[in-house]
């Protein structure tokens, strides 16, 4: 063999051999890359499992620190109720019907309510519209031309039950409001400085049935003449039928409590003018008022609340205030 032919023979195999070493370190470079692959995958996963851990231990403590609560739940406030402070209350006018399925569902909300906010929250349940009309089967009528009145111009019923106003005041526009915010908007109007105090002094003589009320004015706040007094008569634990669609096949309920019914006025739907003339702050108003029950109602006085509102007309019917009290102490 020449020369020429051993050193070809030689820069072969060292290009061979070069070669060799290069397939070789593709093949373990691939098996690191690959390795180096899965070890980031898995460091993912671990993460991943760590992430949701977290995340579930987090909504197992948040679940375990709240109540379970019809509606919408809100802070209660922190306002002192001693008899010296004169604080605000707020009034829900309670739009139902006894043949509203979907309205118990409301009246739990008030009850929880009532609950949190005690003499601070108001409630009158109005029953009106379509859903209020008696039947053969249930001739029960809860209906009254007040609640009447306040439907047709307020235009509740319409809207569909079950609905009520908070202080009639106007949310996004509206004097409406959905069960589902209620707690929400009583705790925001509860945080309100109030324009006046209202107090309630009542008595009932069991003989002739006759209600007398003495109310006291004191107005904490300016106000417009057009401030009006409403007085009401609302009675409690009235049993009759109530349709609750959550309950099925068993939605005809028979013995139904019914709370906060409005039974009448005692001064007119709309009440009485407070002042012919702008009312300053200081400025104090006494009214006295007497009503006799009718021998043809069932009402037991027992049950029954005087609950006492003033509304300004040049505020779009706004409650100002708002007072309640028990006839038979």
């Amino acid at each position: 063999m020449s020369s020429a032919q051993t050193e070809f023979s030689s820069l072969t195999e060292n290009k061979i051999r070069a070669l060799s070493v290069l397939v070789a370190f593709a093949a373990e470079f691939r098996l690191l890359m690959a390795f180096i692959f899965r070890l980031v995958h898995l460091f993912k996963e671990i993460a991943m499992k760590t992430i949701n851990i977290l995340v579930f231990a987090f909504l197992m403590i948040f679940a375990v620190s709240c109540d379970q609560i019809t509606g919408d739940v809100q802070e209660i406030p922190n306002i002192d109720t001693s008899s010296n402070n004169v604080v605000r209350k707020v009034l829900l006018e309670d739009f139902t019907g006894y043949t509203c399925g979907n309205c118990p569902a409301a009246h739990d909300v008030i009850k929880q309510l009532e609950k949190t906010y005690g003499e601070l929250f108001i409630p009158v349940a109005v029953h009106a519209g379509s859903f209020a009309e008696p039947y053969p089967e249930h001739p029960y009528d809860f209906r009254t031309p007040e609640g009447n009145a306040y439907d047709e111009f307020f235009g509740n019923s319409k809207a569909g039950l079950p609905n009520g106003m908070i202080n009639r005041k106007k949310f996004s526009n509206s004097y409406i409001t959905r069960h589902t915010k209620w707690a929400s908007l009583v705790s925001a109007e509860l945080q309100n400085q109030p324009s006046l105090s209202i107090k309630l002094n009542v008595s009932y003589n069991q003989t002739t049935r006759k209600i007398d009320v003495s109310t006291n004015l004191h107005y904490l706040k300016n106000s417009s003449s057009q401030d009006y007094l409403v007085l009401l008569i609302v009675e409690d634990s009235i049993i009759q039928y109530q349709k609750d669609y959550r309950l099925g096949e068993n939605q005809n309920i028979l013995d139904y409590v019914h709370n906060h019914i409005l039974r009448g006025s005692i001064n007119s739907a709309w009440g009485e003018r407070i002042s012919s003339n702008e009312i300053t702050s200081g400025n104090k108003f006494n009214f006295n008022h007497s009503f006799v029950i009718p021998q043809s109602k069932d009402w037991k006085p027992s049950n029954i609340h005087i609950v006492a509102y003033v509304y300004s007309k040049s505020l779009d019917y706004e409650v100002l205030q708002a007072e309640s009290t028990k006839l038979i102490k």
